[in-house]
């Protein structure tokens, strides 16, 4: 039997590589999103840095293991998304991230 669910979610670990001096720092961010359907996702321009924000904003519905520097939580409220999809290396990871996470990956080589 196949269910048909007009809203789905799923949440993945979604890898972040963070400028780091000479390099990076690879860090997973928790991420639950919204399965777009294709027709809505066809309005979007992934090639643009708003068509891209956009996208995400229609997308991430929230991060679930932010901490400060301080290693404290904190909350996954709607600015904190906008203050974290400011930052271009977090949405180049949530892009890849969101279309990894809507297929199984494949066992093999």
């Amino acid at each position: 039997m196949f269910k048909i669910n007009q809203a789905p979610t799923f949440t993945r670990d979604v890898s972040i590589q963070i400028p780091d001096g000479e390099g990076f720092t690879e860090a997973e961010l928790k991420t639950t999103f919204r399965a777009m359907p294709i027709s809505e996702a066809d309005g979007f321009d992934l090639s643009t840095g708003s068509g891209t924000l956009d996208f995400l904003k229609a997308v991430v519905v929230s991060f679930d293991n932010l901490v400060d520097d301080d290693d404290n939580p904190v909350p996954s409220t709607p600015e904190q998304i906008s203050q974290e999809l400011d930052k271009a290396y977090i949405r180049l990871g949530l892009v890849s991230g969101y279309f990894k996470g809507l297929h199984k990956g494949t066992l093999g080589n």
